[in-house]
């Protein structure tokens, strides 16, 4: 790709299709619930969840696949996951998407 605006437009898109999330928190009944929920409400469909709780047994990363519309959208599920009770961050995590 040598910059050119079409090439780097198909990136973003694809890149934007499916968005690797993970989510630091702190452990507890029902937060997976609480996030499914939020992202449900933006509209978002999410295709895969999986948690890893850490060696202290509180703190837990939650690893959601999410098929976004745009960026807008996937800044506006972001924002509204922060404020998930216990949620620490929300971070894009690019290693983890899956290309074709």
């Amino acid at each position: 790709m040598d910059g050119d605006p079409v090439e780097r437009a198909l990136v973003v898109r694809r890149l934007e299709d499916v968005c690797a999330a993970a989510v630091p928190a702190r452990d507890r009944p029902g937060l997976i619930r609480d996030i499914a929920t939020v992202v449900s409400e933006v509209g978002v469909n999410m295709t895969s969840v999986s948690s890893n709780v850490g060696a202290g047994k509180e703190l837990v990363i939650i690893s959601a696949t999410l098929e976004v519309e745009s960026l807008d959208q996937m800044q506006r599920v972001f924002a509204r996951l922060e404020k998930v009770k216990d949620v620490r961050a929300v971070e894009r995590d690019l290693g983890k998407i899956k290309r074709k």
